[in-house]
Protein backbone atom coordinates (compact mmCIF):
# COMPACT_ATOMS: atom_id res chain seq x y z
CA UNK A 1 0.00 0.00 0.00
CA UNK A 2 1.31 3.45 -0.97
CA UNK A 3 1.40 6.07 1.55
CA UNK A 4 1.38 9.95 0.91
CA UNK A 5 3.09 11.76 3.81
CA UNK A 6 0.45 14.72 3.12
CA UNK A 7 -2.23 12.72 4.98
CA UNK A 8 -0.75 10.30 7.54
CA UNK A 9 -0.47 7.25 7.03
CA UNK A 10 -4.14 7.17 5.16
CA UNK A 11 -4.39 4.88 2.26
CA UNK A 12 -4.89 6.37 -1.50
CA UNK A 13 -7.80 4.24 -1.91
CA UNK A 14 -9.69 5.34 1.19
CA UNK A 15 -8.29 9.14 0.83
CA UNK A 16 -10.40 8.79 -3.33
CA UNK A 17 -13.66 8.99 -1.76
CA UNK A 18 -16.19 11.56 -3.01
CA UNK A 19 -18.21 13.87 -0.46
CA UNK A 20 -20.64 15.11 -3.23
CA UNK A 21 -21.32 15.36 -7.18
CA UNK A 22 -19.03 16.05 -9.87
CA UNK A 23 -19.44 18.71 -12.58
CA UNK A 24 -20.73 16.43 -14.82
CA UNK A 25 -22.99 14.87 -12.87
CA UNK A 26 -24.24 18.36 -11.87
CA UNK A 27 -24.89 19.17 -15.73
CA UNK A 28 -26.16 15.84 -16.80
CA UNK A 29 -28.97 15.67 -13.66
CA UNK A 30 -29.77 19.83 -14.79
CA UNK A 31 -30.13 18.83 -18.55
CA UNK A 32 -32.34 15.73 -17.29
CA UNK A 33 -34.23 18.15 -15.96
CA UNK A 34 -34.41 20.61 -18.78
CA UNK A 35 -35.39 18.15 -20.85
CA UNK A 36 -38.37 17.07 -18.26
CA UNK A 37 -39.54 20.68 -17.48
CA UNK A 38 -39.91 21.23 -21.53
CA UNK A 39 -41.93 18.34 -22.07
CA UNK A 40 -44.44 19.43 -19.36
CA UNK A 41 -45.05 22.81 -20.25
CA UNK A 42 -45.34 21.52 -23.63
CA UNK A 43 -48.03 19.13 -22.56
CA UNK A 44 -49.83 22.31 -20.08
CA UNK A 45 -49.99 24.56 -23.43
CA UNK A 46 -51.34 21.79 -25.73
CA UNK A 47 -54.20 21.44 -22.88
CA UNK A 48 -55.14 24.76 -22.57
CA UNK A 49 -55.37 25.39 -25.86
CA UNK A 50 -57.56 22.35 -26.18
CA UNK A 51 -59.88 23.89 -23.06
CA UNK A 52 -59.85 26.93 -24.89
CA UNK A 53 -60.75 25.49 -28.27
CA UNK A 54 -63.60 23.50 -26.51
CA UNK A 55 -64.99 26.78 -24.71
CA UNK A 56 -65.41 28.37 -28.07
CA UNK A 57 -67.42 25.30 -29.74
CA UNK A 58 -69.73 25.61 -27.19
CA UNK A 59 -70.52 29.22 -26.98
CA UNK A 60 -70.68 28.86 -31.01
CA UNK A 61 -73.07 26.05 -30.37
CA UNK A 62 -75.14 28.15 -27.47
CA UNK A 63 -74.89 31.10 -30.78
CA UNK A 64 -76.59 28.63 -33.17
CA UNK A 65 -79.13 27.03 -31.10
CA UNK A 66 -79.66 30.53 -29.70
CA UNK A 67 -80.45 31.86 -33.70
CA UNK A 68 -82.66 28.68 -34.84
CA UNK A 69 -84.93 29.36 -31.39
CA UNK A 70 -85.56 32.92 -33.07
CA UNK A 71 -87.46 31.13 -36.26
CA UNK A 72 -90.98 31.68 -34.98
CA UNK A 73 -90.17 35.27 -35.13
CA UNK A 74 -89.38 35.21 -38.91
CA UNK A 75 -92.28 36.09 -41.35
CA UNK A 76 -93.06 33.77 -44.36
CA UNK A 77 -90.85 33.17 -46.99
CA UNK A 78 -87.59 32.00 -45.43
CA UNK A 79 -84.80 33.49 -43.45
CA UNK A 80 -81.08 34.44 -45.11
CA UNK A 81 -79.25 36.86 -42.93
CA UNK A 82 -76.00 37.20 -41.43
CA UNK A 83 -74.07 39.37 -39.05
CA UNK A 84 -71.24 39.19 -36.28
CA UNK A 85 -71.12 39.20 -32.34
CA UNK A 86 -69.47 41.04 -30.45
CA UNK A 87 -67.43 38.80 -28.88
CA UNK A 88 -65.97 37.66 -32.64
CA UNK A 89 -68.58 35.04 -33.84
CA UNK A 90 -69.89 35.60 -37.13
CA UNK A 91 -72.86 33.62 -38.23
CA UNK A 92 -75.27 32.68 -41.01
CA UNK A 93 -78.68 31.75 -41.41
CA UNK A 94 -80.10 30.27 -44.47
CA UNK A 95 -83.13 28.85 -45.07
CA UNK A 96 -85.08 27.57 -48.17
CA UNK A 97 -88.40 25.95 -48.64
CA UNK A 98 -88.80 22.11 -49.10
CA UNK A 99 -90.43 20.65 -52.38
CA UNK A 100 -94.17 20.86 -53.08
CA UNK A 101 -94.20 17.78 -52.10
CA UNK A 102 -92.66 17.16 -49.12
CA UNK A 103 -93.25 20.97 -47.81
CA UNK A 104 -96.49 21.25 -47.08
CA UNK A 105 -98.44 19.87 -44.06
CA UNK A 106 -101.35 20.96 -44.09
CA UNK A 107 -101.56 24.68 -43.41
CA UNK A 108 -97.49 24.45 -42.64
CA UNK A 109 -94.64 24.55 -45.00
CA UNK A 110 -91.72 23.27 -44.37
CA UNK A 111 -88.16 24.99 -44.42
CA UNK A 112 -84.75 22.97 -44.64
CA UNK A 113 -82.62 25.86 -42.46
CA UNK A 114 -78.97 26.04 -41.73
CA UNK A 115 -77.49 27.69 -38.99
CA UNK A 116 -73.43 28.64 -39.32
CA UNK A 117 -71.52 29.75 -36.36
CA UNK A 118 -67.66 31.18 -37.79
CA UNK A 119 -65.05 31.81 -35.30
CA UNK A 120 -61.07 32.08 -35.98
CA UNK A 121 -58.74 30.10 -33.71
CA UNK A 122 -55.18 31.18 -34.17
CA UNK A 123 -54.66 30.83 -37.91
CA UNK A 124 -57.46 28.63 -38.65
CA UNK A 125 -61.23 29.03 -38.61
CA UNK A 126 -63.95 26.94 -36.80
CA UNK A 127 -67.31 26.99 -37.37
CA UNK A 128 -70.46 25.04 -35.71
CA UNK A 129 -73.53 24.10 -38.69
CA UNK A 130 -76.89 23.12 -37.32
CA UNK A 131 -79.29 21.85 -39.86
CA UNK A 132 -83.09 21.36 -39.64
CA UNK A 133 -86.18 21.18 -40.87
CA UNK A 134 -88.55 23.68 -39.43
CA UNK A 135 -92.32 24.30 -39.74
CA UNK A 136 -94.19 27.55 -40.83
CA UNK A 137 -97.34 28.85 -40.63
CA UNK A 138 -98.43 30.56 -43.95
CA UNK A 139 -99.43 34.33 -44.40
CA UNK A 140 -103.27 34.73 -43.94
CA UNK A 141 -103.85 31.41 -42.15
CA UNK A 142 -104.88 31.64 -38.67
CA UNK A 143 -101.67 31.24 -36.09
CA UNK A 144 -102.16 28.99 -32.87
Amino acid sequence: MSQCSAHRGVPMADRTLQRGFSLLEVLVALAVMALSLGVLYQSVGTSTRGVQIADRTERATLWAGSLLARWPERGSGGWNEDGRSVDGFGWQVRSEALGEDAGRIGMVDLYAVEVIVAWRNGFSERNVRIYSILPQIRDGDART
